[in-house]
């Protein structure tokens, strides 16, 4: 495996990680806002309105999610440089 091919296999699987992490993570944080701002609310005694908990817009979501991959692939390029300039004797004698 060349380099070029290895830095390329972890930025896939980088992608691929922060891909399953927003599309579970984003529902989830939403879901969150909304009970805990609810619970907030009520604990203070408030009556807030649906359109408070609703923290971001539907348009927003694709927008996360790229943002979520971006950030995932670009942590892992330093690592895959590493590895890539890392000789297989290197490795197999810390083995």
């Amino acid at each position: 495996m060349t380099p070029r091919q290895l830095m390329a296999m972890v930025a896939t699987t980088a992608a691929l990680l922060g891909l399953i992490g927003g599309v579970i993570g984003i529902p989830a944080g939403l879901a969150m806002t909304r009970v805990l701002g609810s619970a907030m609310a009520s604990q203070a005694g408030n009556d807030l309105p649906p359109a408070a908990t609703n923290a971001v817009s539907a348009w927003m979501m694709p927008l996360f999610l790229l943002t979520g991959m971006a950030v995932a692939i670009l942590g892992s390029l330093l690592a895959a440089r590493s590895a890539a300039r890392t000789s297989v004797a290197t490795v197999l004698h810390g083995e």
